[in-house]
């Protein structure tokens, strides 16, 4: 079984010298920079319609992650003091209690 791993969002969020992208192309059109949210959700379509096209599911397993949880801070799980160093149980609870996107697709 193969396996195809996508992970994404964290690259769509950066401008200036660390955006990773010189210019984006839809159909005939060159774009220099879009909205972030925009540019994510034509990526994301675009990649999923690739999978679909390209990717046997009986022979491969796809996973996708999108927005991945931050880490640095304690704070963010009611533990000041730590860091994720040493945590090997994820965060229970239907929602993330740290920072949210202030946007949606």
């Amino acid at each position: 079984m193969d396996v195809l791993i996508f992970n994404s969002w964290h690259w769509w969020t950066h401008r200036g010298s660390s955006q990773p992208w010189d210019y984006m192309q839809e159909g005939s059109k060159l774009y220099k920079d879009m909205d972030r949210l925009t540019a994510f959700y034509k990526g994301l379509t675009t990649w999923a319609r690739w999978v679909d096209q390209n990717v046997d599911p009986s022979k491969t397993k796809v996973f996708f992650q999108n927005v991945s949880p931050t880490h640095y801070e304690g704070k963010d799980w009611n533990a000041p003091s730590r860091s994720c160093s040493g945590e090997d149980e994820p965060l229970s609870g239907s929602t993330y209690p740290a920072c949210h996107l202030q946007q949606q697709i």
